[in-house]
């Protein structure tokens, strides 16, 4: 309930489920106008479809799905049955996999709403998205990883509204003698200080949780580098780590691998 109003209140359209109709009207007033609620069992596939079609129908598109209906038994290992097994992902896991036929399914972009977090005040002159390198070897031999880059910073731009001057991607922790992804990270920042850029933000999309590469190498060795050549002021944003959309972004991967197995 309290997720739902945080997205009515910035006026997104929310649709509700549940089983019992009277609970369910209870909950659409206290949102607002901005909820519809549509009755149903999460577990059960009749009643998906038309949660879904209901959404298709109304909306065109969906955008986020919020997971809230769940529940947890604790059995011992050699007891669990099939009927547990069942009984758990019917309302565990069905709920948010299967789109409605014709309803745009989500994309990874969709977490980018998960970097919004403000260490500083401080409003960058260039935002830089530093990713893990990867020999180019690699890479030549059909590596996808710096496709899939790219494609980040592509969905990152225009989900902040940044041109490419003003979201800039670089690769980082090289080490050894081959030639890795360009630019490195460090020659980045340095030459934006050299520049004349003053704040800087750097990002690292590619890392789920804060480590020696984003607290050392980043906030410590770029943020000297960045400063040492003319910069004032450098913020390197915190992984998503294990807050709540960290954790559903995790959830969202593993769900759409598991199409198909589960």
């Amino acid at each position: 309930m309290a997720t739902a109003k945080l997205f009515a209140a910035e006026d997104a359209k929310v649709v509700i489920t549940g089983r019992r109709q009277k609970v369910l009207d209870e909950a659409v007033r206290s949102i607002g106008s901005a909820a519809l609620g549509v009755q149903g069992d999460v577990s059960k596939m009749i009643d998906l479809n038309k949660l879904f079609e209901t959404v298709k129908n109304k909306f065109g598109h969906l955008d986020i799905v919020f997971a809230n209906a769940g529940f947890g038994e604790v059995i011992p290992f050699g007891e669990v049955s099939e009927d547990d097994f069942d009984r758990h992902f019917a309302t565990n896991v069905k709920p948010p996999t299967p789109p409605a036929p014709g309803l745009p399914s989500l994309d990874l972009g969709e977490f980018v709403a998960g970097f919004g977090v403000e260490p500083e005040r401080m409003a960058p002159d260039v935002i830089l998205a530093s990713y893990h390198g990867m020999p180019k070897e690699a890479v030549a031999k059909g590596d996808p990883y710096q496709s899939q880059c790219v494609r980040t910073t592509s969905l990152l731009r225009a989900q902040l509204g940044l041109d490419e001057k003003q979201l800039m991607m670089s690769f980082q922790s090289r080490f050894g003698r081959a030639q890795w992804l360009e630019p490195y990270t460090i020659n980045t920042v340095r030459m934006l200080a050299r520049k004349g850029v003053k704040n800087l933000v750097v990002i690292t999309p590619g890392f789920s949780s804060d480590c020696l590469e984003t607290l050392e190498e980043i906030r410590v060795e770029n943020a000297r580098m960045f400063k040492r050549h003319g910069g004032q002021n450098f913020a390197a944003i915190p992984c998503l780590n294990d807050s709540e959309a960290g954790m559903l972004m995790l959830w969202q991967l593993a769900m759409r691998e598991l199409k198909g197995w589960v």
